[in-house]
């Protein structure tokens, strides 16, 4: 195991790599590799974005997060065991020796053959590698200098190293241990042995140092292995095969899937959600009852706050639910398989397919009285709730991604941009290259996701910019409009804005503190939230307060279009209303406070073009296109 500054990623011997980003509530399958090398994961090192596998013959480099399916092979022709990740090289454990790559380099340079190295890690300005035989190997990082420490003969090889700043602790598969407090210079033994003889891996969190055992179980050290204090409540025992630590958390790898402690190892609970799919990853409610679902067909139904969630999936024989959606008192759920439907509160489902050429439904959507049905294929309606299905808006192309419905448009998302139709589908026209995975209205504004990314458009969907002040870095899932805010459900908790997306503001929930939120729906009095912990609600009127000043008076620009001079004129005088410049790609070029009734913009450095103008008081904003000529 390993973990990066946005992921924890695990190696297999037959199933892969997989990788859990601390941003999402399962594990993902990585994929790009294994043909080169096989299925089998012998190492794996990670620092910053940059991962690293070490596999049968040779080791890969992926530096986007193992997100990207492009990794690029170094060939060793023998397994590699360990892999040490600094800034600028890496250095390979195999059975070949020693060697360092740079990190774009594909041929790498032996620093030592005399041994097999099974643990390598940084420790201060050195790497130190660790043997089968019991030597340790200490190499300068500035010169590549290196010299052998012989530690006293124990009659085992090491297992592993963990190294914080300048001191290490190296563990033999015998249960002795080993450190340095001088980068590797000089070594002691621990004289307190663990109960138990047999180490398979060490770890530092933070100044704590874990080991775990091959007979299953950790034990913990508070004072540099002096003493330790069995540490393993709700593990199970079963040989511990990896660990790591991200933050104040620490990750235990076993026989059976992984294990997550938040509490300095105190206590673990399972950590397999997305390797056994049990979380909710859709959630939907007609008002009466919250229906969920996971991408393993399971349904759960909830029909009231002091009830349990029982399964309702009778009939559903899918394993992998994309999206519910309720309408006219049945639910729907669409599959790779198809559309399933229930009109008994889920109790039972049916197949709904007649008339669908592709089966792998990719989202599903109702306008209240009709089902549209996004496939690979193109979109396809049914009048009759599902039990026909018949192909629409047949001017548009591409895998559909997501469809919104407003009272002008109907906006259809795919791979190959984004369309519009003002006749229901009966013409369509290709207006933007955004692929939205999400898409709502707020007012007259859309909002969509692409890539994690809040976006908004003031002029229906033709242009759009970036707006996501206060949630930079986050990964956005889910947009929900109520009342006068707008929700987005992220992997750190739920954030909300008054102001269509010009600021947002963190949501404290109490029971969903810097959690990471899948899914995001409402009714009439209630908001859901769907965590790997499963769902919390909150009512709308705790969540969604009234702004002050949540009106602006009416305004309009003239003339529009523009030569020299354009004023911005208010009905009746203003004061605190701020009027800001911006391009459509939403950078500022000018913001000032309005006084009085007409504020003037002159050209100056405005470039003939397209400008939004937004005028924003009391955390509302609207904004309206200037057009100079």
């Amino acid at each position: 195991m390993a973990s990066s500054d946005s992921s924890v990623f695990a190696g297999t011997e037959a199933d892969g790599f997989i990788r859990r980003k601390y941003s999402d509530d399962s594990w993902e399958e990585i994929t790009g590799w294994e043909d080169v090398f096989g299925n089998e994961i012998f190492s794996v090192a990670a620092r910053d974005s940059i991962v690293c596998l070490g596999a049968l013959d040779g080791f890969f480099v992926s530096d986007e997060d193992g997100i990207s399916n492009q990794w690029q092979p170094r060939f060793t022709n023998d397994e590699v065991w360990s892999i040490c990740l600094l800034e600028n090289q890496i250095f390979v454990a195999s059975g070949y020796g020693l060697s360092r790559y740079g990190l774009n380099s594909s041929n790498g340079i032996l620093v030592d053959d005399s041994g097999h190295y099974w643990a390598i890690g940084q420790c201060g300005q050195n790497v130190i590698s660790c043997s089968d035989d019991g030597e340790i190997l200490v190499t300068d990082i500035s010169n590549y200098s290196t010299f052998q420490i012989e530690v006293e003969d124990q009659g085992a090889g090491f297992s592993s190293i963990a190294t914080k700043d300048s001191i290490a602790f190296a563990s033999l598969a015998n249960g002795q241990i080993f450190y340095t407090y001088d980068s590797g210079n000089s070594w002691n033994m621990l004289e307190e042995n663990l109960p138990d003889t047999s180490i398979s891996v060490i770890r530092f969190l933070g100044t704590d140092l874990f080991v775990g055992l091959n007979a299953g179980g950790v034990y913990k050290s508070t004072d540099m292995g002096n003493t330790w204090q069995h540490s393993s409540v709700g593990l199970p025992n079963v040989p511990v095969i990896s660990m790591t630590s991200f933050g104040s958390k620490l990750y235990c790898g076993t026989l059976i899937g992984v294990f997550e402690s938040t509490d300095g190892g105190a206590h673990w609970s399972s950590f397999n959600d997305g390797m056994i799919h049990q979380y909710l990853n859709n959630l939907v409610t007609d008002g009466n009852t919250l229906l969920g679902s996971n991408d393993e067909g399971a349904v759960y139904r909830y029909p009231g706050m002091n009830s349990e969630w029982p399964l309702a999936a009778i009939g559903l024989d899918s394993q992998n639910i994309t999206s519910l959606v309720s309408m006219n008192n049945s639910f729907f759920a669409g599959t790779p398989n198809g559309v399933f439907g229930t009109n008994d509160q889920a109790n039972t489902w049916q197949l709904y397919n007649n008339g669908l050429t592709n089966l792998n439904i990719t989202c599903l959507v109702s306008d209240g009285s009709n089902l549209f049905a996004g496939t690979q294929d193109g979109l396809f309606m049914s009048f009759d709730g599902g039990i026909n299905w018949f192909p629409t808006f047949n001017d548009i192309s591409g895998v559909i991604k997501s469809l919104l419905f407003t009272e002008s448009f109907v906006y259809v998302s795919t791979n190959a941009g984004l369309y519009r139709s003002a006749d229901d589908g009966l013409n369509s026209f290709w207006i933007s290259d955004v692929g939205a995975t999400k898409m709502i209205q707020h007012g007259e504004v859309l909002h969509a996701i692409v890539d994690g990314v809040v976006i908004s458009s003031f002029d229906n969907g033709g242009t759009w910019a970036n707006s996501s002040e206060g949630i930079e870095g986050l990964v956005a899932r889910k947009l929900l409009p109520v009342g006068s805010a707008v929700f987005v459900a992220t992997n750190v908790g739920l954030y909300r804005t008054y102001n269509d997306g010009e600021t947002w503001s963190l949501v404290q929930i109490a029971d969903c503190v810097n959690c990471s939120i899948q899914v995001l729906t409402s009714d009439e009095n209630f908001i859901y939230i769907g965590t790997k912990n499963g769902v919390s609600r909150a009512s709308i009127s705790s969540l969604v307060g009234v702004a002050e000043n949540t009106t602006i008076s009416k305004w309009h620009i003239v003339p529009n279009p523009m030569k020299d001079i354009a004023n911005v004129v208010f009905d009746g005088n203003q004061g605190g209303i701020q009027l800001t410049i911006s391009d459509m790609t939403g950078r500022e070029i000018e913001s000032n406070m309005v006084s009085g009734n007409i504020h003037r913009i002159e050209r100056g450095k405005l470039s003939p073009g397209t400008y939004l103008i937004t005028v924003s008081q009391g955390g509302v904003a609207k904004s309206e296109k200037l057009i100079v000529e």
